[in-house]
């Protein structure tokens, strides 16, 4: 059997300011560095060791695993780390650094269609549908490859960003794309999907979405 316990990066100040990131590299904020913690630590409580890590190669993911990693650490608990191309976030072409609400603006038309078609992608970037190409080959590739049996269960931490995540999911749950623009992803947010391999090989269940209880303690929560 396999868990997968899926990890937005925590935090940054563009997330706070509602801009744009995609591929823009940015650095956790003192808020993003605390979720990251907090969800270590919950995320050891619930599992204390992971058999394979894979990550974001972009700067706020690789943060978030980091601290993470360093509570697992101490007890080497976290095997087989590798980074994905696969993972990096959604590509927002020339929008990369703008402003949602100033975009909401001048090109309101433009932004209904991203965030409600699967097909229509950022000026220059990717769609949804680019996403999902990129979420299948990391699913096919590093997922279904996994050399399951040898032990119950096989604990897969996986540590990206909101639109791939949510867009990941759907590929896993075969699901339609129009699932991931109806879902939200908070920063340092869990969702936990398991394989039932007495239904069928590689079916998997939604057991939690978007967990945020674990930063419950943190003021602006």
């Amino acid at each position: 059997m396999i868990r997968l316990f899926l990890v937005r990066h925590g935090e940054t100040d563009y997330n706070r300011e509602f801009r744009i990131q995609g591929r823009i590299e940015t650095d956790l904020n003192a808020l993003g560095i605390q979720q990251s913690q907090l969800t270590g630590e919950y995320l050891y409580k619930q599992v204390p060791e992971f058999d394979y890590c894979y990550v974001s190669p972009q700067k706020r993911a690789m943060q978030t695993f980091e601290i993470i990693n360093s509570i697992y650490k101490k007890n080497n608990k976290i095997n087989n780390i590798i980074l994905s191309e696969d993972l990096k976030e959604i590509h927002c072409g020339r929008w990369e650094g703008r402003l949602y609400k100033e975009l909401e603006k001048e090109e309101p038309e433009t932004i209904y269609k991203i965030r409600t078609d699967i097909n229509f992608p950022y000026p220059d970037g990717e769609s949804a549908q680019d996403v999902k190409k990129r979420a299948e080959r990391f699913f096919k590739t590093h997922i279904l490859t996994l050399p399951n049996g040898n032990k119950t269960p096989l604990n897969i931490l996986i540590v990206s960003h909101g639109n791939l995540l949510r867009t990941l999911s759907t590929v896993i749950l075969e699901l339609p794309l129009e699932f991931s623009l109806r879902v939200i992803f908070n920063n340092a947010g869990i969702s936990y999907i398991e394989e039932k391999p007495f239904i069928k090989n590689h079916f998997y269940k939604l057991i939690y979405w978007n967990n945020i209880q674990h930063l419950s303690q943190i003021e602006s929560f």
